[in-house]
This record gives C-alpha cells, sequence and structure tokens, in this order.
C-alpha cells in the first residue's frame, strides 16, 4: 500500500481502531463512511459496542486489516503492534492523517513535559482576543479530524508525546 495522505485513502480498506477511547470514538465517527469496514480493538472489549478485546481474539482481527489507526496511547514499540507492521499493515494515527490533509499552516503544535494545556489554552485565547477564529484541540478535549468539534480558522493542537511519534508531517 503506498503511503496514506488523508482520510479519503481509507477508502475501500479495510480498516482496524485500535484502543476505543476519546479518541478512537473520534476515529470511529470520522471514517464510519469511508472504510469498507471497521474491526474495533482494545485492551478492554465491549460486546454491546463490537469492540473486540485483545485478548479475546482481537490482536488477529487487526491481522486480517489493511490499515490500523492505533490510540497514542498504544507505543509503535508494543510487541503487538511490531508485529502488525511485519505483516506489512499500516499502522498509523487518525490524527496523523488529518494533519496531512489539513491547512497545516493554521495549525499551532504545543508539545513537551509540562504546561501542554495551559499553554494550548493561552495561545487560543490570544488569537481570539485578535479577533482570530480559533480552537483548542489535542489532549485538551476533542480531536480535531471529530465530526463533531467546532470549526475555526486556526487549530491549536496540544500534542502528547506518544501522538508526536505517529506524525508524519508537522504544522508549518
Amino acid at each position: 500500500m503506498s503511503p496514506l495522505t488523508g482520510f479519503a485513502d481509507l477508502a475501500g480498506q479495510r480498516v482496524g481502531v485500535f484502543g476505543v477511547g476519546v479518541e478512537g470514538d473520534a476515529t470511529i465517527r470520522r471514517i464510519g463512511d469511508i472504510a469498507a469496514s471497521l474491526c474495533l480493538v482494545d485492551d478492554v472489549g465491549d460486546d454491546a459496542r463490537g469492540i473486540v478485546s485483545t485478548a479475546k481474539g482481537g490482536l488477529e482481527l487487526l491481522g486480517t486489516c489493511d490499515v490500523v489507526l492505533k490510540s497514542p496511547g498504544i507505543p509503535k514499540r508494543r510487541a503487538d503492534v511490531r508485529d502488525l507492521l511485519n505483516a506489512g499493515i499500516t499502522v498509523t494515527s487518525a490524527l496523523n492523517l488529518w494533519m496531512h490533509e489539513t491547512d497545516r499552516s493554521r495549525v499551532i503544535a504545543v508539545t513537551g513535559t509540562k504546561g501542554k494545556s495551559t499553554t494550548t489554552s493561552l495561545i487560543t485565547f490570544m488569537l481570539q482576543s485578535l479577533g482570530q477564529s480559533a480552537r483548542s484541540a489535542g489532549n485538551i478535549g476533542v480531536a480535531p479530524y471529530d465530526p463533531l468539534a467546532e470549526s475555526a480558522e486556526w487549530t491549536v493542537l496540544e500534542v502528547s508525546s506518544f501522538q508526536s511519534l505517529d506524525l508524519e508531517v508537522a504544522p508549518a
């Protein structure tokens, strides 16, 4: 498979969502109508939602996917993720796909050890005080690609170290 450059590249693909928390739910909302089929896998299964536990066949299910979108809490160095990569399955994140297709000149990413949320909030506030349309996103509360998220000219993105490792492109 050629490198993914946005959500549209998932059309017709069997996509696994690995880690179905807040970000996983946003991913499902974003790609639900694009992917040919979805496999939902988490370390904790949920039969009512169709989420398969990793301990009860979830990893094998991910092995049948063309692409796996993983939660930032699941490191690429984890053995089961390495197994997927070694099997030739594309493993990336929804944030990476969003970053590929968004106007990166209108994204400010904040990362680091301490103060990310405060700095993200302050930058958003300053942009809004200057009359700019700005939103805070990322770890601060809402995934920027979530269809339920507000839109704005500027996205100030709080990015954890785990999220930044999955990014192939960066804000301008």
